[in-house]
């Protein structure tokens, strides 16, 4: 049978590789595959960009399967979950399966094992009972009882599987208040160091303004996940994985402070592929540039406009796409308190929409203004050789704060950044 493949960013995210994703959306071809078969390690930002991109492909009528491929052209037989944990614990000879079998079968315990520690069958599976997603060629509920990567190497365990945004109900669940205490509770006592887990804010602020962010923009469901990571090993050697899953100096300077012998942060990843910051800003940013910046050479306003800017501008004040009469005050600064905390917690956000990706990497201090006094300017930006559909956020905060500013206060880095009346405590 005929299938269309798409791939995953092992090599980063290539030209050929965001065409083949944006050809499936459209597909005419009841099955679409996903190559896994090269992928040593996935992370967490990529895998929840994919995801939201498998939900893309599922609303094509047309697609009545989609595959996630682990083993490729190779022959080798997947071993037993039994027979594999007594070859881990060497309580099993190794003549019964070959070099091959065994090397075929760790990287699927571990490629899949984290991909599975976050739900992902169920959360894909669960708008059709008999399951459109699979994993063809193995047993995947002895990679999901096996969870090869959670609580290992530096990975403390995954605090929020993938979560599914669509309905306006599904925002709400990060303000349940018994929810919140649990989480609160359970944390406390693991981090009691950490101000991050003292107040309510990582779920009502983070959480749920991502949340609402995906379901008043995005117009096709979303998800968020996030984890508590360790860079380093019991002797302070930072893990290799660590390296690359975050190869931006931008992000490995927190956890190559020296001052910081813990650098356990929080990494909490959002995105979809929907409409994106592009389809839905770009009106309200050349109103504003008409209206305040542009007073001559109107004709040309176009090319002064960057998709940089059009995204940075998200993250104003004053940023969005609705007009005064549509929401609250409180609403339309979601993304910029968000940015604020980042900043003052000396942590990293990064977006990428529209062909571009900005990080925002915070010294304790807000970031400057764009030229245009609306927006900010981030501390990197790059071209992607394509257009991913949609918005994917990753917000990376160090459970002890990495900031110099001479007012910070234990908890106001996240509580200063509201209202007085959205205060929890």
């Amino acid at each position: 049978m005929e299938k269309i493949r798409v791939g995953y960013p092992v090599k980063g995210w290539t030209k050929e590789l965001i065409d083949g994703w944006n050809a499936a959306f459209d597909t005419l071809i009841p099955e679409v595959e996903l190559d896994l078969s090269e992928t040593g390690f996935i992370t967490l930002f990529d895998w929840l960009t994919i995801v939201a991109m498998i939900e893309k492909v599922l609303t094509n009528p047309y697609v009545n399967a989609f595959n996630i491929d682990t083993k490729g052209t190779d022959t080798s037989n997947f071993i037993p979950l039994a027979d594999f944990i007594a070859i881990e614990k060497k309580k099993s000879t190794m003549d019964y399966y070959s070099t091959n079998e065994i090397e075929l079968s760790k990287r699927i315990y571990k490629s899949v094992g984290f991909i599975e520690s976050l739900g992902t069958l169920d959360i894909l599976n669960r708008r059709s009972k008999d399951g459109k997603v699979s994993y063809p060629g193995i047993k995947s509920e002895d990679v999901k009882k096996h969870q090869f990567y959670t609580r290992k190497e530096g990975n403390l365990g995954v605090l929020l599987g993938l979560t599914r945004i669509h309905l306006k109900d599904d925002c709400k669940q990060f303000l349940d208040d018994k929810r919140i205490r649990d989480w609160i509770q359970a944390m406390g006592n693991r981090f009691p160091e950490s101000p991050l887990f003292e107040t309510q804010e990582v779920w009502r602020v983070l959480c749920h303004e991502f949340a609402v962010n995906i379901y008043e923009h995005a117009g096709i469901p979303g998800f968020i996940s996030m984890r508590v990571v360790s860079p380093r090993d019991n002797k302070g050697t930072i893990h290799p994985w660590c390296r690359e899953t975050y190869p931006s100096p931008h992000i490995s300077r927190l956890f190559d402070k020296k001052n910081n012998p813990d650098n356990h942060f929080l990494e909490i990843c959002i995105g979809d592929a929907g409409k994106g910051f592009i389809e839905t800003l770009t009106h309200a940013y050349k109103n504003y540039l008409r209206e305040n910046i542009i007073t001559s050479n109107k004709k040309n306003e176009s090319e002064k406009i960057k998709n940089q800017d059009i995204v940075a501008f998200a993250f104003d004040e004053l940023g969005t796409c609705k007009d005064a009469n549509e929401c609250l005050v409180t609403e339309r600064h979601a993304l910029n308190r968000i940015l604020y905390i980042t900043a003052q917690y000396g942590g990293v956000l990064v977006v990428r929409t529209g062909g571009v990706e900005l990080i925002y990497s915070g010294e304790g201090e807000m970031f400057r203004k764009s030229p245009t006094g609306r927006g900010y300017i981030s501390t990197h930006e790059q071209e992607i050789p394509g257009t991913i559909p949609g918005v994917q956020f990753q917000v990376i905060l160090p459970l002890t704060p990495f900031t110099s500013t001479k007012d910070f206060a234990r908890r106001s880095a996240l509580s200063i950044s509201l209202p007085s009346t959205f205060h929890t405590d």
